[in-house]
């Protein structure tokens, strides 16, 4: 372009190293030396013969290759899968696959649920029929298709990379295979679409199911949401993924029991609480269910027992139904009663009148004074534990060995059921001249 020329002086002001002389179909150079703007003619070599099958209306160069009439048309790329060598003018038929494009998303998450179409469309291809394919990442090994539409929903498929194709086609396509090497027929291949499928899992760390090795989140997730442990106080049951909450036990909880631990937060199920124990007043081994204490020690303390079922918690209940003096001369026969607790006398009758003049010595012996001895009677000493210390027939004394509390069970054969009850009496010394202290006494 010129932006301004001095004719008088044949000098270019302000000019381009070229000039335009207003024709397109030429190449302008400027000469200086003539003052004037050279046309250059650009050359477009093919066939300028107007009735040659091969006619180029472009062409400005005639390079040869004119076909005269009658032409030939057909296919004439010799890369084509229906060249025809036979053809002098390309009609334009040769299969070709064009180029495919989309606007969907090609990095999807695979196998989270949703759906993941992929639709391409085609632009340029010439063909008979067109189709789709979808293969491996290597274009190898075909995956889905042929598809006459081009949407693919890919969401099904595992985790990779796979690539989307198009195939322009004259009659039957043949695929006898999955493999793109067997694919048979008149065809051509567009360029393919690499769709990522990424890895999907739970991406979050904080979740139960975490996996480092996902690239995409599925919405898998389980959040802490509560104590799974079903030994925990606060088990919950509706919890799928532990939130780290858990008390387990770890002590007894009860104020009430003996092993309670104030810092423990959640009971451990033993705890253990106080024995109550039974007063035993008159050493029966069975105590008084009127009269007890609690107690956390494993054993009784002293005066009490482990169990009730002390009837008379002042009298042995082993001397329930034994003979004994209930003080009154005229009753000769007598029992403890489990009933009054007390020394009660016998209703039955009884033959046997033997008379209550008490417990005497009689030198370094003692027995019963004023009795009338037939031969018969056995007279039988017991100390104050309730032990035989002595038996006799036919003979009322005894020289006892020891000093203590001594009593006499005089019965007769002839009288079965029957006794005397003597005594107790005291005895304080046994060298020959002791004392036997009673209200008896002699």
């Amino acid at each position: 372009t010129v932006d301004s020329f001095d004719a008088a002086n044949c000098v270019i002001v302000n000019a381009a190293p070229d000039c335009d002389d207003g024709d397109a179909g030429t190449m302008d150079s400027f000469d200086v030396a003539n003052c004037v703007c050279v046309n250059e003619i650009i050359p477009v070599l093919g066939c300028t013969d107007p009735t040659a099958c091969n006619y180029n209306p472009d062409a400005n160069q005639d390079d040869g290759t004119c076909v005269a009439a009658p032409c030939a048309p057909g296919c004439t790329d010799p890369t084509a899968c229906n060249y025809d060598a036979a053809a002098d003018a390309d009609d334009g038929s040769c299969v070709t696959a064009g180029t495919i494009s989309t606007s969907d998303a090609t990095t999807v998450c695979a196998q989270d649920g949703n759906d993941d179409v992929v639709s391409v469309t085609v632009m340029g291809n010439v063909g008979e029929n067109y189709a789709y394919v979808v293969t491996d990442g290597s274009g190898t090994t075909i995956l889905a298709g042929p598809s006459t539409t081009g949407s693919f929903n890919l969401e099904g498929a595992p985790a990779g990379t796979c690539l989307i194709w198009g195939i322009s086609y004259n009659g039957t396509l043949d695929i006898p295979s999955d493999q793109v090497a067997d694919l048979m027929g008149c065809f051509a291949l567009s360029n393919s679409i690499a769709v990522v499928r990424q890895q999907s899992g739970c991406t979050d760390p904080t979740a139960c199911n975490y996996d480092d090795t996902a690239e995409c989140d599925n919405g898998s997730c389980v959040l802490p949401d509560g104590c799974t442990d079903a030994a925990a106080c606060n088990y919950n049951p509706d919890a799928v993924c532990d939130d780290g909450s858990c008390q387990l036990p770890d002590g007894c909880t009860d104020p009430a029991a003996c092993n309670y631990d104030p810092a423990a937060s959640c009971d451990n199920g033993f705890c253990t609480y106080a024995t109550v124990y039974y007063e035993d007043q008159d050493l029966d081994g069975l105590g008084d269910p009127n009269s007890t204490i609690e107690s956390c020690e494993a054993t009784p303390p002293t005066g009490y027992v482990a169990g009730p079922g002390d009837i008379c918690p002042l009298l042995d209940n082993a001397l329930f139904g034994q003979p004994c003096d209930d003080g009154n001369p005229a009753t000769p026969l007598s029992f403890y009663s489990e009933i009054t607790c007390n020394c009660e006398p016998s209703t039955d009758e009884c033959d046997l009148d033997l008379p209550n003049t008490g417990l005497g010595r009689e030198g370094a012996l003692f027995g019963i004074t004023d009795f009338p001895i037939d031969g018969n009677e056995v007279y039988t000493w017991y100390n104050d534990s309730n032990e035989i210390v002595a038996v006799f027939t036919g003979y009322p004394y005894y020289s006892p060995n020891t000093v203590g509390a001594y009593y006499l069970i005089v019965t007769d054969p002839d009288n079965p059921g029957c006794f005397q009850f003597l005594g107790p009496r005291t005895i304080d010394e046994t060298n020959g001249c002791c004392e036997l202290d009673g209200p008896e006494g002699p």
